[in-house]
């Protein structure tokens, strides 16, 4: 896997756009993006895109300048060329315990839309367990 923001094309080929989803970045990815590197405004990304009301998420994030709508992010550009909206490969990892025994699992996923029947699928690329 990559930093660089690895997509799809057509007959399983990749390639490396070296886009960032600003929609599920961690926070110091968030922080590295903006021009002033200040975590205090990486934080208030991070917040907005996980308010909620009614366990529904409030912010249309499908833009890649909802950031702008954040308090104090009016005015900041953050570079379009290197962020996106979308991904198509996830990271997850699951901690399971049970009394003294603790088991971890990592798993790549690619998330891919059934061009039959417009279903969302996952497959898994790969997977460890620690």
């Amino acid at each position: 896997m990559t930093v660089f923001g690895m997509s799809e094309t057509d007959n399983n080929k990749f390639t490396y756009e070296g886009k960032i989803n600003i929609n599920t970045a961690d926070l110091p990815v968030l922080a590295a993006i903006l021009p002033s590197g200040n975590p205090e405004l990486a934080q208030a990304i991070y917040d907005y895109r996980l308010e909620t009301s009614d366990s529904e998420y409030t912010h249309d994030l499908s833009s890649t300048t909802w950031y702008k709508k954040v308090p104090g992010l009016s005015d900041v550009e953050i570079d379009p060329k290197i962020i996106t909206t979308g991904s198509v490969f996830f990271r997850i990892e699951s901690l399971g315990t049970l009394h003294e025994m603790k088991m971890k699992i990592t798993a790549i996923v690619e998330r891919k839309q059934n061009k039959k029947t417009g279903k969302w699928e996952c497959r898994v690329l790969s997977w460890e367990t620690e």
